[in-house]
């Protein structure tokens, strides 16, 4: 307990005759004259205070606000991998680090997609596997990759609500269905035009069978004809029937030695 100065110390001192209370008094007053010197030091020592914790209020503070108010325009949590450091984009199990920055209130959804923000056609998707906060840390198993097979360093990690996995899956089957039908109908196509060729082929063999229904018919009028000119059947040869043998007499031409003995005189 501070030692009070005799002339205010009532505990030494209790009278209180108007003398003793003028010395007091004036004990008083002398000392609240010493302190206010130091007022206006105390005033700017506690603006000085004031000032700083509200700076260190803004540094800390505010970026985590506009760092969370940032997140909430965007809907869903999102991150970019740290400086220096990339990611695969390949099927299978994946690791990356996210930016130290945004570790600290980072949360991955159970689905995840990472994208290139240099070249936007390449993305994947996948199911986180794991998240350490405090290394930054996330491994996940990429289950659909589009684009090429590569490494990149500008990505960012984006969280994916499952309406937003339905619609990714929702459009992979109706791109599905789109090729399908593509490829049905480009095979429609190929089989009208082998019916159209097939069309012409039987055209032209039914032309081609006319033409010889034609000539058959031509034949049969021309065997009609030829047989209408020959009326009975021969039943005989120069007066022999049956197994007939001609010789050269029986038509009135020469023998072979008639023929020798005509073109070589002297051989008898």
């Amino acid at each position: 307990m501070a030692v009070l100065p005799p002339d205010i110390d009532f505990r030494l001192d209790k009278s209180a005759s108007p003398e003793r209370m003028n010395r007091a008094m004036a004990a008083i007053d002398g000392r609240l004259k010493s302190l206010e010197t130091y007022r206006p030091n105390f005033d700017a020592l506690l603006l000085e205070l004031q000032q700083i914790g509200l700076s260190r209020i803004s540094d800390a503070i505010v970026p985590i606000v506009e760092g969370l108010a940032a997140i909430q325009a965007l809907g869903f949590l999102n991150a970019p991998i740290a400086d220096g450091t990339t990611a695969r984009f390949q099927l299978g199990t994946v690791s990356v680090t996210i930016a130290e920055d945004r570790r600290g209130f980072f949360t991955p959804s159970p689905w995840l997609m990472m994208l290139s923000a240099a070249n936007p056609n390449d993305y994947v998707l996948g199911r986180r596997i794991s998240y350490n906060q405090t290394t930054g840390v996330l491994e996940l198993n990429v289950t659909n990759l589009w684009g090429t097979t590569a490494i990149f360093s500008d990505v960012t990690v984006w969280g994916v609500a499952g309406a937003a996995l339905s619609t990714i899956e929702s459009a992979a089957t109706a791109a599905a269905d789109r090729a399908a039908s593509q490829i049905a109908a480009a095979g429609a196509a190929s089989s009208a035009t082998v019916a159209t060729n097939a069309a012409a082929t039987a055209t032209t063999q039914a032309g081609n069978a006319q033409g010889s229904a034609t000539a058959a018919a031509v034949h049969a009028a021309s065997a009609a004809v030829i047989a209408a000119n020959l009326s009975g059947t021969v039943t005989s040869v120069n007066g022999k029937t049956a197994i007939v043998v001609l010789g050269a007499s029986d038509v009135g031409a020469y023998s072979k030695t008639q023929i020798d003995a005509i073109l070589d005189p002297g051989v008898f």
